[in-house]
């Protein structure tokens, strides 16, 4: 629900294809609000927690992006990667990276070249057989695009956040629809690895905290194995930067206190090069199955600390993990540097 009637029109414009006329029983229920008497300011209430967020035109993005995160902690019959995906001969080519790393530009280069269009944003994968889903969201085309060009803007819809045009892959490229298959690879995008300033080896995360949690950025920093970098006060919010071990037990214990105080936290995201940039030669090569696994399992985690699917699996980062592997272990996983279109599309029909 909302008191404001575009922010309904903008996901159903966007999110056409999964909208059900009925529901026997709602899974949840969200109110977005561009003016919260309570707050006096915008807020967004999910099931019975209200969230105070800033007016603006940060609000509606940031909304979305808490509400999709309870989505995706409903969610136990699926492993849902943050993915591109295109197909080919009936077998799927998954491109695996976070957000700003070119994965829609990516995915409509192949889909140019004859592969079909399955996903530009999320990766479904049914943990009853192991087969990806299609997740048919329409495409976002920034005017950056090199594929601006073939949108046609009658049949599009200008997403104000974002600075987008959404349409139906198949309106630009016809005949392109994918369906449920097997995987065939894994392809990681990737900056390489992330070292802070004192080039002192680890990974390095954003853990965003509600106003009024700050307390727990200090309860992560006691942890064996973090170190704070960095804090910074927004609006509503506070962030800590730290630095992970990458070693599985300093991961549990991360997760095990965000899930503890799952609803203080407003995000939490991996900091990695965020633009790739498309004029440098790309390289691409083996990555092994493990590493592979504990980067999915990682990236899981950071969407949904708390999720039924971690549930299912008796809240076991282990048990979560060789899930991961499963699916994994008969496909090829490898790590790439974005660069050159054309020639990351090149090493993509090589493998």
């Amino acid at each position: 629900f909302s008191d404001n009637a575009d922010y309904i029109e903008n996901f159903n414009q966007v999110y056409t294809h999964f909208r059900a006329e009925a529901l026997d029983s709602p899974v949840f229920t969200c109110y977005i609000l561009d003016r919260c008497e309570r707050t006096q300011s915008s807020g967004l209430v999910i099931e019975d927690t209200l969230y105070s967020l800033p007016e603006g035109e940060e609000f509606i993005g940031q909304a979305e992006m808490m509400i999709f995160q309870r989505v995706i902690e409903k969610i136990d019959s699926h492993i849902l990667l943050h993915a591109g995906v295109v197909s080919k001969d009936g077998r799927a080519y998954i491109l695996y990276a976070p957000s700003g790393f070119g994965k829609t530009t990516l995915v409509l280069q192949l889909v140019s070249q004859g592969y079909a269009f399955m996903s530009d944003e999320y990766c479904p994968v049914n943990l009853e057989n192991f087969r990806v889903e299609p997740f048919p969201r329409r495409v976002g085309i920034k005017n950056s695009s090199p594929f601006r060009n073939l949108l046609n803007e009658n049949n599009s819809f200008y997403y104000e956040y974002g600075d987008k045009y959404y349409t139906d892959c198949e309106k630009m490229f016809p005949g392109s629809t994918g369906s449920s298959c097997s995987a065939r690879c894994l392809v990681m995008l990737t900056g390489g690895t992330v070292t802070d300033s004192g080039n002192e080896p680890g990974e390095l995360y954003d853990v965003a905290l509600f106003e009024g949690s700050d307390n727990i950025l200090d309860l992560i920093s006691r942890i064996d194995g973090i170190e704070r970098v960095e804090l910074t006060k927004k609006d509503f919010f506070t962030t800590g930067t730290f630095r992970l071990q990458k070693k599985q037990t300093v991961m549990s214990a991360f997760y095990a206190l965000l899930k503890k105080y799952n609803e203080d936290v407003f995000y939490v995201a991996p900091l990695l090069n965020p633009e790739a940039v498309f004029l440098q030669s790309p390289t691409i090569e083996k990555m092994s199955k493990s590493e592979a696994a504990f980067e999915i399992m990682t990236n899981m985690l950071n969407r949904a600390p708390s999720g039924k699917l971690l549930s299912k699996s008796s809240n076991s980062h282990i048990a979560l993990l060789m899930q991961v592997g499963e699916f994994i272990k008969d496909i090829d996983c490898y790590r790439m540097t974005p660069g050159n279109l054309e020639e990351m599309s090149v090493m993509i029909n090589s493998l």
